[in-house]
């Protein structure tokens, strides 16, 4: 109980705004610069965050909850960011959306050697396994390709979680397939 006020809550609060994303969007790339798995070094403080969330929603949709607001640990509310967001709208391909990458590569680059690792890339890419495009291209350690590595995540994030709070795509689709989905 004592951890659940004093410690969940507070930290399930900041979690659903756009500041606690951000950092976190940006931190990621910037270990990943130095050669750090930056989302496994963020995950002892993400996934108790994200991950209790996501729990929660899960109980309290078999609840019946349709409800999404911003007190995620309320009783007749959904969060809206859980940590199945981050590979929804953030990393797509693993940190820093190389998958989007891979296939630019694939199909524009007249570069052979880049190409190949593009190739090579490809399907673990597709199961968000990016270590060979991050040191194949390379992307750690190198001051050019990091300003677009670090940038584009904040903007995905951002895209992902307004288009989760406003009442629109996000949640249409959700109520859709979960009407159409129950067993």
């Amino acid at each position: 109980m004592l951890f659940e006020v004093y410690i969940a809550k507070p930290f399930a609060s900041i979690s659903q705004g756009p500041t606690l994303i951000l950092i976190i969007t940006i931190l990621v790339p910037i270990l990943w610069f130095f050669g750090l798995h930056g989302a496994n070094l963020l995950a002892p403080v993400m996934s108790p965050i994200y991950g209790n969330l996501q729990n929660h929603n899960l109980q309290a949709y078999a609840q019946g909850v349709r409800d999404v607001g911003f007190d995620p640990l309320g009783q007749n509310t959904l969060a809206y960011w859980v940590s199945g967001s981050w590979d929804a709208y953030v990393w797509h391909g693993g940190s820093g959306a190389t998958l989007p990458l891979i296939l630019a590569i694939l199909l524009f680059s007249k570069l052979r050697d880049q190409k190949e690792v593009a190739r090579l890339s490809l399907a673990p890419g597709i199961f968000m396994i990016n270590e060979p495009v991050l040191f194949g291209i390379p992307i750690v350690l190198n001051p050019i390709y990091i300003i677009p590595f670090v940038l584009n995540q904040p903007v995905l994030a951002m895209i992902g979680y307004y288009a989760s709070i406003s009442d629109s795509l996000v949640l249409s689709l959700t109520r859709f397939l979960g009407q159409r989905l129950q067993y």
